[in-house]
């Protein structure tokens, strides 16, 4: 496999809890993911957008082999999550958000020692792999404090010093800076800037923070009802993408449908607004503006729109 190459591939992925499941943990149980489909390349970094339920820690957790999928597959260095799970781990690291993850009467070096251990880990390679990190952190001292009496931002940070020193090629964050200072959060997000400039890694973390995903993603995955509802760029790293907004004299005679096909039309005061969001807004609208120049149809106003990723994220996931 080379450096270029996906090195996660999902394909038709579908997760069903039974009731049983879903009931136990005060649920109906039910579809969590419907029929999710995309690729992860090396030096990529793809947030994974969701309200609460949306399925994204569901989808990660499937990619670490943690569960199993209903129907689908999903291949990690081109080994199946099914079939090769123990290869897989082998390729992947994950940070959950549960506080449970680490033994509350170790201190932080003895838990990075246990959990490292299990990937065959010397003490010394762990060390050099999050030596450079501990400052930046603030992370020093609290190493040999126990779990149980860190705070939950120490907790979270342990848990990301733990994704790094394992170094993996695919890194799987489940909401990475939840819980921590404004000043630590930032530089988890600088570290993960860092590694996307390596090449050597995927980054596929699930948040909130709309601001996070912005700054760090080459690409968001929105997710609503366990469906994927939008696959692309965040807004501004898309400067071609936009909504067109094209604005006529409502008595104007004009078949738009020619000129902006799929546009839709509102009419208010001002005139007779056509709305299109288009993949490439610039060229679509130099076309639109030479048809109506053509038919001799005066212009009101013509403009494109960018939406911000709280626009597009409301967008996709608001209920019919």
């Amino acid at each position: 496999m080379t450096e270029t190459d996906e090195i996660v591939e999902v394909k038709d992925l579908t997760k069903i809890f039974p009731k049983s499941i879903g009931l136990r943990r005060g649920g109906r149980g039910g579809t969590a993911l419907s029929g999710i489909t995309f690729k992860a390349k090396r030096g990529e970094v793809i947030a994974l957008l969701g309200e609460n339920g949306a399925g994204k820690t569901t989808l990660l957790k499937i990619i670490a082999t943690l569960i199993s999928p209903t129907s689908g597959s999903v291949k990690v260095m081109g080994y199946d999550v099914t079939k090769q799970d123990t290869l897989v781990r082998s390729h992947v690291t994950f940070t959950t958000n549960s506080e449970r993850s680490f033994y509350y009467r170790l201190d932080g070096w003895s838990n990075l020692r246990f959990f490292c251990g299990l990937y065959g880990m010397r003490m010394d390679e762990v060390r050099e792999n999050v030596e450079p990190y501990l400052d930046a952190l603030s992370m020093r001292k609290a190493m040999d404090i126990s779990y149980m009496y860190m705070s939950t931002g120490m907790r979270r940070k342990l848990a990301f010093l733990r994704t790094i020193a394992i170094d993996k090629e695919v890194m799987l964050l489940d909401e990475p800076t939840s819980n921590m200072d404004p000043s630590s959060a930032e530089e988890v997000s600088s570290i993960i800037r860092r590694m996307r400039k390596s090449g050597r890694k995927a980054v596929l973390l699930s948040t909130n923070n709309l601001e996070d995903a912005e700054k760090l993603a080459d690409r968001v995955l929105i997710l609503s009802g366990g469906q994927l509802v939008f696959s692309g760029k965040p807004p501004s790293k898309n400067t071609m993408k936009g909504i067109i907004e094209i604005t006529l004299n409502d008595s104007a005679f004009v078949d738009m449908t020619k000129v902006l096909p799929g546009a839709r039309k509102t009419i208010d005061g001002e005139g007779a607004h056509y709305i299109k969001e288009c993949d490439d807004a610039v060229t679509e609208l130099n076309s639109a503006i030479d048809r109506l120049r053509g038919s001799g149809v005066p212009i009101t106003s013509a403009r494109i729109i960018q939406q911000s990723l709280q626009e597009l994220f409301i967008t996709k996931t608001r209920s019919d």
